[in-house]
């Protein structure tokens, strides 16, 4: 059961694609670790204390 649920994650990595396919599904997944970043920064940032953001507008 477990190998049925990797595989169904990952079933294009079993396959041998052409290497312009292989690159743009890294691409997409560079893209979508860049924009999951993004988004938990700014979730960090929104629930900063008002003691926090003067203390890092003072350092700035």
């Amino acid at each position: 059961m477990s190998t049925e649920k990797a595989m169904h994650k990952t079933w294009w990595k079993c396959i041998d694609l052409p290497p312009r396919l292989k690159k743009a599904i890294e691409e997409q997944e560079r893209l979508n670790k860049e924009k999951n970043n993004e988004d938990a920064a700014e979730k960090n940032s929104k629930f900063m204390t008002a003691e926090e953001y003067m203390k890092q507008d003072l350092e700035n």
